[in-house]
Parts: structure tokens; sequence; C-alpha cells
């Protein structure tokens, strides 16, 4: 059954201009140049690539936090409701922008550090609520979405020091789960965290995906995790998306040089191997 696309990207470029010491415009950065991609309902469509070639500029790009320079993001109407003055995200109006927003969730690759550590824990999970107008029944909010994550009411009244890292992240899976959002972008949000609690955080997100129906925008450097939640891959190189497929086919036929040169780079758990390639290295017949 074919998937309804959620947000359609079409030529999306954003470019940031260097200055020399006068403020003259002396070159451009061109952090996006020219992204297509469709993001499907109730999917994980997985983003790679090296630091720098624009995975999280791309991101803010879809939530507004930088402007484009050229380029469209569509949305359907189940983000927009019917009740937006466009379906094109660089025409909304502020107000229009805000009811968006909710509709995202933002999953960051530091826990702790996306975390205040003044605040405590009801509070922290309860602030999009808040911002966002809900006014009553915040804590019974609160508890039951840390009850979805895997926490409980016993941990409403501490703070973010006092959690391991493999909870803070749950505490802010369960922040950008408060507005009941269509859309979670994850940027990186295992990276810190210990192998056997990575695990936990991914099983934990693909739990959440088929329970309440999300779509998941997931970036990341390791390639054994995005093939483990992803649907569908895009290898990011210098801005732009060079290969898109689904997840299988990307791993089994990669045809962009740069995909052939990242799947060489993951590790292989095999002694065997390990010790034909030190031999190779050594010259040893």
């Amino acid at each position: 059954m074919k998937q309804e696309t959620i947000i359609q990207i079409s030529a999306l470029r954003k470019h940031f201009p260097v200055k020399n010491l006068w403020g003259t415009d002396i070159a451009l950065v061109k952090a996006l140049d020219g992204v297509d991609l469709s993001i499907s309902e109730g999917k994980t469509f997985g983003i790679v690539g090296e630091s720098g070639c624009g995975k999280t500029t791309l991101m803010r790009t879809l939530l507004r936090l930088v402007e484009p320079t050229s380029g469209s993001v569509v949305l359907s109407e189940k983000l927009t409701g019917g009740q937006f003055s466009s379906n094109n995200l660089e025409e909304l109006k502020k107000n229009e922008l805000r009811k968006f927003r909710r509709q995202i969730g933002v999953v960051f690759q530091d826990p702790m550090g996306a975390l205040n550590p003044r605040m405590l824990i009801k509070d922290i999970v309860g602030e999009p609520l808040a911002i966002h107008g809900q006014t009553e029944n915040i804590r019974d909010r609160v508890i039951e979405l840390l009850n979805n994550v895997g926490l409980g009411n016993e941990h409403l009244y501490r703070y973010p020091h006092e959690f391991s890292g493999g909870q803070r992240q749950r505490i802010g899976i369960a922040r950008a789960l408060a507005t009941d959002p269509e859309i979670i972008i994850a940027d990186e949000p295992v990276s810190a965290l210990d192998v056997s609690i990575q695990a936990q955080i991914i099983n934990l997100m693909m739990d959440l995906q088929e329970e309440l129906n999300l779509s998941i925008i997931f970036i990341a450097h390791d390639l054994s995790v995005v093939k483990h939640i992803s649907s569908r891959v895009g290898v990011m190189y210098s801005g732009e998306l060079v290969e898109i497929k689904d997840t299988g086919d990307i791993f089994d036929r990669p045809e962009h040089d740069y995909t052939k040169e990242l799947l060489r780079a993951i590790p292989q758990p095999d002694p065997f191997g390990r010790e034909e390639r030190k031999k190779n290295r050594l010259n040893i017949v």
C-alpha cells in the first residue's frame, strides 16, 4: 500500500555568505544545494553523512529556524489541518508557523545539554504544553508521557543530573511527544550513549512509532543504527542527497561512490577477516 507523503521537499537550497573583514561577500557555503526529498506518513527516513554535510541545516530549515535560499517545502493537509493560508512552509504566517511547529517534536543529540539543569523533570516535559496554551491537567499528561517512555511519576521532582544518559534521553523523547506531534526529528539521538543503551532507545522509538503512527526523520552517523530503524535512507554529501533508496537496497546495492565508501567503513565483527586484512597490510604471503 502506498504511503501518504506528509512533507515534500523540492530543490531546497541554503547558501551562507562568507564575508571578509570589511563585510564584503567573498564566497558562498552551500550547506544545502538542491535537496529533493519526501517523508512518508508512519515511516522512518534515515539521513546519513559525515559532519558538515548539511544534515542539521536541513532539519533547521524544515522547522524554519533558518530561511532557505530557494526551493519549497510542501506540507500535507494532515499537518496543516486545512486551516492554514498555504501548504507551503515558506508562506506560513507567524501564528500558523507556531501551530505547525506543534506538529514536530525534536530529540537532540546530547541528552544532558538538551535539558535545563535547573528545572524539575515535571517542568521540562510539561514546558511544550504550557508554551502551546494548555493550562489544565499538565501534571497528568506529564505522568502519562513518562510512563510511555519507561519512567514513572517518582521521577517528577528530580533534576536532570540525577539520571543516567539513557534516562535523560527518554525524558527528551517524552518532551518531544508532549504536543502529540505527527513527526519526530531525531538528530543523532543515540551517538552519546553506550551501545547497550542505544539499542533500548532505538527499540523504544520503534515501539512509539508503531503505537502513535509517527513519521520519524532519523539523523545518524552509525549506519548499523540507521539500517535497524529506517525504512528508507538518504545519503548526504556536500549539501546534496546523492542517493535515496529503500534501506535494503541501499545496503545491498549502493550506486554512488560515496555510499560505497561509507559502507566499506562499517567495522566487521569477523576475526578471520581482520587477520586477512592484517596480512594484506604487511604484504605477508
